[in-house]
């Protein structure tokens, strides 16, 4: 029988003591795990990340990149392997999730009412001869008619596409450049009666006969204006908009040709040079999924006839929610009486050589269907 020495027990009893307790502790806290363990496998969100591996585990890339007031911070795409880009760009403000949160949006409008645009003559942008200097639309419209060959590094696509070359290709151009007196505001009495230029400037390359269009450059008045001007969005002309303007040069040059009838046969829109980071950063995270591999900075280098995504695909919903998607929308849903419902099909992203300081230049073509 133990026996207390100096009212302590035996050391050696005490130490074995403590071996048993902390044993029996472990088997305790061992077997408590367990059963909560067991107990979470009917409700796997409660499991351990851990302790259950997922069958399907979705790859995920966080980046601190805000989208306007909101923080979209991370990037997912639940097939195939984590390919983002993991270098943050101060220039980008647009995240993959947020592009096709954005891409959905446009899919909505395109699936629903369509209204007709206000501006839809060559005359809505162009006053009639001897209109007094600042009372007219502002745009000066001209064709080159020594230029009807698409730019070279288009070639490919075009011989690919049968889009014809030669004087069916009409090279236009429309700059913003006159002052004006059609702003959105200008009902107002203290309205000024005249506008300073904002030199927006659109460069187009137009072939009816085909069913193509190429936006070369697009400057935008809302772009070039000076921001510094008070409420400098009332002051913008009524023809502003991308898809305004290429359309209206679109349906004057089928008048034209000489066959009014093809206005509604608009199948391929070509979009040049796409230098908006946002556009460019969602180009390559698109590339970067079809390739299996990063795609950094000015490193998309995929050739025509590069990567088509069709409708249903992610990316092509996220490329949808870039400006350079939205911008194609506007132009459908705003144009029914001669479009009626045409949508969109696929998008095309491919490159061409750029130079040293450049980098690639990135393209995207729209290809539409009834």
């Amino acid at each position: 029988m133990p026996r207390l020495v100096s009212g302590r027990l035996s050391p050696f009893i005490a130490l074995a003591a403590c071996i048993i307790l902390f044993f029996v502790s472990t088997i305790i806290t061992d077997r408590k795990v367990s059963v909560n363990i067991q107990a979470a496998v009917g409700d796997r969100a409660a499991v351990p990340v851990a302790v259950i591996k997922p069958e399907i585990e979705a790859p995920v890339t966080k980046i601190a990149i805000p989208f306007g007031n909101k923080a979209a911070t991370h990037l997912s795409y639940p097939k195939g392997g984590n390919y983002f880009s993991r270098v943050k760009r101060d220039d980008v403000t647009l995240t993959w999730d947020a592009a096709k949160a954005q891409g959905l949006i446009q899919l909505g409008r395109l699936s629903g009412a369509r209204t007709e645009a206000t501006y839809v003559e060559l005359t809505d942008m162009v006053s009639p001869e001897g209109t007094p200097d600042g009372q007219g639309n502002g745009w000066t419209v001209l064709e080159f008619e020594d230029d009807s060959t698409v730019p070279r590094d288009y070639l490919p696509a075009f011989q690919d596409l049968d889009i014809s070359q030669g004087p069916e290709n009409h090279y236009r151009y429309a700059r913003q450049e006159l002052k004006f007196s059609n702003c959105y505001w200008n009902d107002l009495t203290d309205w000024p009666s005249e506008q300073d230029p904002t030199y927006g400037l659109f460069l187009s390359y137009i072939n009816v006969q085909s069913g193509a269009m190429v936006a070369y450059a697009s400057y935008s008045p809302a772009f070039k204006i000076d921001k510094a001007i008070p409420d400098w969005k009332t002051k913008l002309p009524r023809v502003s908009r991308m898809s305004d303007v290429l359309w209206i040069q679109w349906a004057h040059i089928a008048e034209q040709d000489g066959t009014p009838e093809k206005v509604s046969q608009l199948e391929y829109i070509f979009r040049y040079d796409i230098v908006t980071p946002n556009t460019k950063f969602i180009m390559e995270q698109a590339a970067a999924i079809e390739e299996e591999e990063p795609v950094e900075e000015g490193e998309f280098e995929a050739e025509w006839p590069g990567y088509d995504f069709k409708l249903g695909d992610d990316r092509f919903t996220a490329l949808l929610g870039t400006v350079h998607g939205i911008s194609i929308v506007d132009l459908l849903v705003t144009h029914v009486n001669e479009l009626g419902t045409k949508s969109i099909k696929s998008v095309t992203i491919f490159a061409t050589e750029g130079n040293a300081e450049t980098g690639e230049v990135y393209h995207m073509l729209w290809t539409l269907t009834d």
